[in-house]
């Protein structure tokens, strides 16, 4: 069900300019100007978004402080949890809104 739906996001979010396709942490990921803002890992959404974004999804039980397994949470990235009820769509657009605006034009 969770690689069904990352599949249609990944066909959606590639349509749009700017949007490319690659691999991070062994999973794919998807690009911005080639800064990645979500990808699928181990069966789960991640996406890059604020901070306070992160401590959001946390506080309401969607998501989690992603860790690559490297045993270090990343701040700025948050591991949706497979049981959220939570939308991807507008967590993919936020994350793609925050990751092309930094140092960009």
């Amino acid at each position: 069900m969770s690689e069904a739906r990352f599949a249609a996001l990944v066909a959606a979010e590639t349509a749009r300019a700017g949007v490319t396709a690659k691999k991070m942490f062994g999973a794919l990921a998807l690009c911005v100007d080639t800064k990645v803002y979500c990808c699928f890992y181990k069966g789960h959404l991640v996406v890059k978004v604020a901070a306070d974004k992160v401590a959001a999804l946390i506080a309401t039980g969607d998501g989690v402080r992603f860790d690559p397994g490297m045993g270090r949470t990343m701040k700025e990235w948050a591991q949706i949890a497979a049981d959220s009820p939570a939308p991807w769509q507008p967590l993919v657009d936020e994350a793609r809104a925050f990751v092309g605006g930094r140092g960009g034009p």
